[in-house]
């Protein structure tokens, strides 16, 4: 057959072409066979039809006639050119429809429409043109005032082959609210027209952002003039020495929404350092969101507008017989707005936005929130009008459900402190008799800075100690009856004896507190992870404590990320004769100059100890709370930390700390007698064992028989035991009427007192 040029159909990839050998003939007689090759390989037959793509093709036929005599070879070409090329219109992209709300106070608003998603696939977009009501400029994106009503445009592209499409917007704008009733005492906020986040306090009250900037609060990090083994700053999340505790461990290897909620960011991380300017300054300001103080019903939730958007959370089910986690089970799977926020993946950065009711204009929370993140009572204008300085209720949102529930962490603090009963503290209480105090009454120390650390933790806001002696209310010699040689003086005790010993008799009132954790024995919690399920620890919660008492000199050694724990970290002996890595430990002791002997809450748990780093390892306690598993919670913190590996081998270890107990103080009628602690004036079980734990034994090998015969021969032969009341009889004697100080029968002294020192034979 003839060589044959084709073209492919627009669209189309092959063509069908028939090959035809009918011009095939011998003289003498007649074709029997027809054999074509090539490819694709055709059939063989006279006519056979073949699919053929782009290019060039050839096919060759050998006949046979009826004698059996096979001809030569002939072949034909098949060229296949391509589609001619046809213009694609263009794509018009009006933008997305918009619903906007006129501010209080104005009758329009001015709105950007946006043609920049319109395309051309084969070409260019050579014009915009924008028809509506008032009428745009033919620009990509032209700028429009609107009123209140519902406005549409229409934009038409044009592209370089005049080909053209249109696409409409629908811009609806909402009339202004009525002027919300502004009950503000501070006339100023009251011309707060709408609430934009941070940056709208901020406008006004940039220096309070700058003092709050460089804040323990803001900063979570700090000095840390107050622990003797960490030499520079630290804190739980930020710059210098990495935290971690007995509670949650450390939040280095979990996700930042976990426990940024709390934190006075605005969901940013902190620059350690304030930029100089701007914008950048003004952008770090406005990450410091001032309601979590100023705004005691102040709620937020991770921006639901952002594109990044939430991603699934997964989470390991229960075993119905069992009840502990089953990964063999599907997973309870959380979309939407209970999965997790993403964060910027290259600054790790997301943001919250005010959590507002639906009748909210600016910022009212989405009706597919988690039931566990209900509104503010208030809409979010009404939240910015009405700040207020601290309160109680606004400083307990945070600190009362520290270590993740209601009075769980500190053991003094608590939701029972909004409004306390005498019972429950009489500093903080309003009814009669009470004080009525805020917390900012004892801790601002001014400049937006906080006085005042337990001994737990690492950074402190101002380099002061702060005690009752010097807050402003009392002296060191608060009672009046100071004596350098009397027994039985308060302010004699005082010296040595916190006041919180003695004026707070138990802990925990009202709101029970944890006093144990244990990572391998989860429990499924449906309120766990803000609502969303999760696996939670063991925890042993109890109220009405007794305290531990112990010496505090002001200072105490705190552990942090990398610091090595055998041979290095305080231990502990439990009652059932194992020990305890201390990670708060107070230091001083009964000769220490400046240690008292305080009240403290006891916490134990457990954490992996890294066998080949000698580490604690921070694991992941989202990881924990999504699996129900501690191996994968370690397994996940040796994956993420620098230094580690996750073939480590590790061990199980108990930890511990003590925390100071400083909230609580009751009527002085409740404070403790002298029977709670001295065995001369009670009958029943001491509080304390003052010569066992606290070093008042005398001199000499304690506890042998011979120990106080040694004592007393430093200055005269052994005297007859007084059988009625030994101790305050040779107490009496030996300070009231020979006015020795106490070294002479122990091992420290109290030079304060100015009594002699001098050891001699004598009566």
């Amino acid at each position: 057959g003839p060589d044959q040029t084709l073209t492919l159909a627009v669209g189309e990839s092959s063509i069908q072409v028939t090959l035809d050998g009918s011009g095939s003939s011998d003289a003498d007689g007649s074709i029997v066979s027809y054999v074509w090759t090539g490819t694709p390989d055709p059939a063989d037959e006279q006519s056979p039809a073949v699919n053929l793509g782009e290019g060039t093709h050839s096919f060759s036929l050998v006949v046979t006639d009826n004698e059996g005599a096979s001809s030569g070879q002939d072949t034909v070409q098949i060229t296949v050119n391509p589609a001619p090329a046809v213009n694609q219109p263009p794509v018009a992209d009006a933008g997305p429809d918009q619903t906007l709300t006129l501010a209080v106070g104005e009758s329009t608003i001015q709105v950007t429409l946006d043609g920049s998603g319109s395309s051309d696939a084969d070409g260019t977009v050579d014009s915009y043109v924008w028809s509506g009501t008032p009428d745009p400029a033919d620009v990509v994106s032209p700028s429009v005032d609107l009123g209140a009503g519902t406005h549409s445009f229409t934009l038409e592209v044009t592209d370089d082959d005049n080909d053209s499409a249109s696409d409409t917007v629908q811009i609806i704008v909402n009339a202004a609210p009525p002027p919300v009733a502004c009950n503000s005492p501070i006339a100023e906020h009251c011309t707060i027209s709408v609430y934009q986040g941070p940056s709208t306090c901020v406008g006004c009250h940039e220096q309070e952002a700058t003092q709050m900037h460089g804040s323990v609060h803001y900063q979570q990090s700090g000095p840390t003039d107050f622990v003797t083994n960490i030499d520079g700053p630290g804190g739980e999340r930020g710059y210098g020495a990495i935290g971690i505790n007995t509670y949650c461990g450390t939040h280095e290897n979990s996700p930042r929404f976990t426990c940024a909620g709390c934190h006075v960011g605005n969901g940013r991380f902190p620059s350690p350092t304030l930029p100089a300017g701007e914008p950048a300054r003004g952008d770090e300001l406005a990450n410091i969101d001032c309601l979590m103080c100023h705004q005691e019903v102040y709620k937020r939730f991770p921006d639901w507008t952002d594109p990044l958007g939430f991603e699934p959370l997964e989470i390991v089910d229960a075993d119905p017989a069992t009840g502990k986690p089953n990964p063999a089970l599907p997973p309870i799977v959380r979309t939407g707005l209970e999965g997790i926020p993403v964060v910027d993946p290259l600054t790790l950065d997301f943001q919250f936005l005010p959590a507002g009711p639906a009748d909210d204009p600016t910022y009212a929370l989405p009706a597919d929130a988690p039931a566990a993140f209900s509104p503010m009572p208030i809409t979010s204008l009404e939240a910015a009008q009405g700040v207020h300085a601290t309160t109680r209720k606004a400083c307990l949102n945070c600190h009362g459900g520290a270590g993740g529930g209601d009075g769980t962490k500190r053991g003094d603090m608590s939701s029972a402190l909004i409004d306390p009963p005498l019972s429950v503290d009489m500093h903080m209480s309003s009814e009669a008799g009470g004080k009525g105090m805020v917390c900012a009454d004892c801790h601002d120390a001014g400049g937006h800075r906080v006085r005042g650390r337990g001994l737990d933790l690492r950074p402190n806001d101002v380099a002061e100690r702060f005690s009752c002696e010097n807050s402003g209310c009392h002296s060191a010699r608060p009672h009046g009856d100071w004596s350098s040689y009397q027994l039985g003086r308060r302010d004699n005790h005082a010296g040595r004896v916190a006041c919180q010993s003695c004026h707070i008799p138990t802990y925990a009132k009202g709101v029970a507190t944890e006093v144990s954790r244990d990572w391998e024995n989860p429990h499924f919690s449906p309120a766990a992870c803000n609502g969303r399920g999760g696996w939670l620890p063991e925890e042993i919660k109890q109220s009405d404590l007794t305290p531990t008492y112990t010496w505090f000199d002001g200072t105490s050694e705190v552990y942090y990320l990398g610091e090595t724990v055998m041979d290095n970290v305080p231990t502990k002996q439990l009652p059932d004769g194992t020990e305890a890595y201390v990670l708060g430990m107070p230091n001083g002791d009964v000769a220490s100059a400046g240690a008292k002997i305080y009240p403290m809450k006891e916490h134990l748990s457990k954490l992996a100890r890294n066998l080949e780093t000698n580490t604690l390892v921070p694991q992941s306690t989202f990881e924990f709370f999504r699996t129900g598993s501690f191996v994968a919670a370690v397994q996940s913190g040796l994956e993420q930390t620098e230094g580690m590996s996750p073939n480590d081998a590790y061990e199980v270890v108990q930890v511990h700390t003590y925390q100071t107990i400083n909230h609580g103080v009751e009527v002085s009628s409740n404070a403790l007698e002298c029977g709670a602690c001295h065995s001369s004036y009670s009958g029943g079980p001491l509080r304390m064992d003052l010569q066992g734990d606290l070093g008042y034994q005398v001199k000499g090998n304690y506890g042998s028989q011979g120990a106080y015969s040694d004592t007393c021969r430093q200055c005269h032969s052994a005297k007859p035991k007084n059988e009625g009341n030994y101790f305050y009889y040779i107490h009496d004697k030996h300070v009231r009427d020979k006015r020795k100080d106490c070294s002479v029968c122990h091992d420290f002294s109290r030079p304060e007192r100015g009594l002699s020192t001098s050891v001699g034979s004598g009566d």
